[in-house]
């Protein structure tokens, strides 16, 4: 009996430990995705095992094999399957006993990753231990002729990972690997069943094997053996050629599933994936691979030209001279780079392949550079093209970039010192960096490796950049160079507000740290889907699932706020933004967040004095600069004696009306006030999103003259004439535009750093203008 042999009892102590280990990891000490992934992986080592025992117990009790060939097969699967199911369910009992003290937030979905991983790979496992258990007398050749099988598998996995752009794999034991851990969301979705279904299909396969060349006699001593010469050689029975035509159809279904499987989205492949998006834009220095007839086709123009500009910046920097064109791969929409690659939300580079993956954006990409960055050093590793210390491949790239929103990577850096949130550096270059909050992570290695190359220039970058030998390199440990980077950081000029403003942006917590990720995460982004669809119902029902999932997170009541703030259910939206006001984990932007809600219900029920203190109080905290101008922009038409120009501007700041609408009473609104520059400067700003440029600066301009309410209105309005210039061709004017940014001291340095940034685009285009008539 198997379950009296030491190989059934290692393993199921095996399991039981390794569950026990799980129920204490974050991320894994769920019946989710994660536990299951390990799970599967595991029992498809223990499950062949316990076979190839089951197997070696009935040669030497032949009397149990009777029958036919398919008989014997089939009766000794499905008895070995059995047993290996049962050394899965002390780990499922585990994991649920776990949810006592560890939330689980579906338990449904949780059962049928359960069916879908372990069991599954339980059923693989055991259809190839049987096999390679009758293949080969000896148990531990057969099982080393199985581990060799599984590596050549894991070979065929890594080569698609490591020489094509997906970032994704199904395999037939762990089943599934998603990609980033940033992209939260993790579902079971049709490719995950075809994907489990060609694992059943294989494991049918290699029992179809074991049955047409199954041999018992006496020239194999009444043992159960695998003759490989019956598949060419058989008796003309009925029996035999039924199950030889099986085989066959077996085998042709599963060629079928390779030959197509980039269309199943199985393993899509490099060719597959620039022919699915079908357009091609070729630069001096770029290949661009967009989708044809999508809207990044009609930026096509702009984009390539944002690729060479960021390109020029770049190899100045890091002082290289490339000699190959980089892929650049640009998805239409999220859904459409995970379903290709692998990765939703997040942008990833393509070392080998010498290119980067990014969904489209508003121009400028904000993230390209980052990604240019990576793709650019990969050469400073001759062999990996990536860094053996993640902090230093990442930290290079932010450096690179330098942009990391209102404050430097310097100031978020300090902030983070002063807040003591920051992990040491130690934790950042190694593998520890992923259990970090991103926004973390990648600002403090940024900012270390900046100070780096300021002070000891890029060439000592370039040879630390492989293995991260500083020592070698430097001739300082990295704890001496840490201390150099945080005593630099102590002079880095940073305001309370400032720290305020750092202290929202880092509290978002590591994936590892989150309960319920995966979970919350879809029904986030399937609620905010319904929002922006407008069905509010929807929104409301899977807001407040998310609430409950989560109930002690504030952030997850943002969404129920706005929802029933756009039914007009305004009891409820106060009750919520009141909820948000008190919550003791509320950022200060959630809570300015709130009190602007607030204060759009107020000014909706004519309740103008309220209205008037919470923007006031909004403009008080000072949590971002969108924000602030619209608080200033609120208060400026509630400062106005006209009841009726107020009542056109409240329907366009706090209602939705489309955008011909909106026009519409702007529009009457200068007819009422021509003098007035906030109404003409609201008109430019939505010309300019509506990307009509030249009219959009003949208000902005005009709204300049006349004058702004506030100093952070203005500063948008020369930020937009900029824009709108450099986009008109107008690169003189653009450049005295961002001078007048850049020239501000009294601005937030990484505001200066933009419009820095801004004139040297300017300045470039100037350049290629100059070299172009030439």
């Amino acid at each position: 009996m198997v379950f009296k042999s030491l190989s059934y009892w290692f393993w199921f102590v095996a399991l039981v430990l390794l569950a026990l280990i799980l129920a204490n990891t974050p991320l894994l000490n769920l019946l989710a995705f994660e536990f299951c992934a390990v799970l599967a992986f595991t029992i498809s080592f223990a499950g062949a095992h316990t076979a190839m025992t089951a197997v070696g117990n009935l040669r030497q009790r032949t009397q149990l094999m009777r029958g036919t060939a398919a008989q014997m097969v089939m009766s000794a699967f499905w008895r070995v399957f059995g047993v290996n199911l049962t050394l899965l369910v002390a780990p499922l009992i585990i994991i649920l006993l776990n949810a006592f003290r560890v939330k689980n937030c579906d338990f449904l979905e949780g059962f049928a990753f359960f069916f879908l991983l372990p069991v599954v790979s339980c059923a693989y496992a055991t259809a190839l231990g049987v096999f390679f258990g009758l293949w080969l007398k000896r148990r531990w050749a057969a099982y080393l002729a199985y581990l060799a099988y599984i590596f050549a598998t894991f070979l065929a996995l890594a080569y698609n990972l490591i020489f094509h752009p997906p970032i994704f794999g199904y395999h037939s034991t762990f089943g599934y690997f998603p990609g980033p851990i940033y992209d939260e969301r993790i579902i079971i979705s049709g490719t995950l069943l075809i994907a489990r279904g060609t694992t059943l299909l294989l494991a049918w396969i290699f029992l179809s094997f074991a049955i047409n060349t199954l041999e018992i006699g006496r020239h194999t001593r009444l043992e159960p053996t695998l003759y490989w010469q019956k598949l060419y050689r058989f008796k003309p029975q009925f029996a035999d050629l039924n199950h030889r035509i099986r085989l066959v159809v077996l085998i042709i279904l599963f060629g079928l599933i390779y030959l197509f499987r980039g269309e199943l989205g199985l393993r899509p492949t490099r060719g597959y994936i620039e022919n699915k998006l079908g357009g091609l834009e070729e630069t001096a220095h770029f290949k661009i691979y967009y989708e044809k007839g999508s809207k990044v086709e009609k930026e096509i123009e702009w984009i390539a030209q944002d690729h060479e500009f960021r390109y020029a910046q770049l190899i100045r920097y890091f002082q290289i001279e490339p000699t190959k064109k980089v892929q650049s791969y640009i998805y239409t929409s999220p859904e459409q780079k995970k379903r290709l690659m692998g990765a939703r939300g997040t942008s990833v580079e393509d070392p080998l392949g010498y290119g980067f993956h990014i969904n489209y954006e508003d121009f400028p990409h904000p993230v390209m550079k980052h990604e240019l960055a990576h793709a650019l050093t990969a050469d400073w590793h001759p062999i990996l093209k990536v860094s053996l210390k993640i902090g230093l491949h990442e930290g290079i790239a932010v450096a690179a970039d330098w942009d990391e929103g209102k404050l430097t990577a310097h100031q978020w850096s300090q902030a983070m010192q002063k807040l003591e949130i920051a992990p040491k550096m130690s934790q950042i270059m190694g593998i520890d960096f992923w259990t970090q909050a991103s926004s973390q992570s990648y600002t403090l290695a940024g900012s270390f490796v900046s100070l780096l190359i300021e002070r000891y220039g890029v060439e000592k970058a370039k040879r630390v950049f492989p293995t991260g030998n500083f020592k070698e390199v430097y001739g300082k440990s990295l704890a001496d160079l840490e201390r150099e980077w945080t005593d630099f950081l102590d002079t880095v000029p940073l305001t309370e507000a400032d720290l305020a403003i750092a202290a929202h942006r880092f509290n978002r917590p590591s994936i590892f740290q989150k309960p319920c990720a995966h979970e919350i995460a879809q029904l986030s982004s399937d609620a905010w889907r319904a929002y922006y669809r407008t069905d509010m119902s929807t929104a409301v029902r899977l807001f407040e699932q998310v609430y409950q999932f989560d109930p002690e997170n504030p952030r997850h009541l943002r969404g129920l706020m706005y929802a029933h703030y756009q039914t007009e259910d305004y009891p409820s939206t106060l009750d919520w933004t009141s909820r948000i006001i008190a919550h003791p984990e509320a950022s200060m932007s959630r809570v300015a967040e709130a009190k602007n809600v607030e204060g759009n219900v107020y000014w909706q029920r004519g309740e103008r004095e309220d209205a008037l203190s919470q923007y006031q109080e909004v403009f008080a905290l000072h949590t971002s600069d969108a924000l602030d101008r619209e608080a200033q922009a609120k208060l400026a038409t509630l400062a106005l004696n006209s009841s009726d120009v107020e009542d056109k501007i409240r329907q366009v700041l706090v209602g939705q009306p489309s955008n011909r609408l909106k026009m519409t009473l702007f529009h009457e609104v200068i007819d009422a006030l021509p003098e007035w520059g906030l109404g003409h400067y609201l008109i430019g700003r939505q010309l300019y999103f509506d990307q009509e440029y030249a009219p959009s600066n003949q208000y902005l301009l005009k709204a300049a003259d006349l004058g702004l309410p506030h100093q952070k209105l203005a500063v948008e309005n020369v930020r937009l004439i900029g824009v709108n210039s450099y986009r008109l061709g107008q690169y003189d004017d653009a450049i005295e535009q961002f001078s007048r940014i850049a020239s501000d001291s009294t601005l937030p340095l990484g505001v200066i750093h933009r419009a820095e940034d801004w004139i040297e685009r300017c300045e470039w285009a100037i350049e290629q203008l100059s070299q172009s008539v030439d």
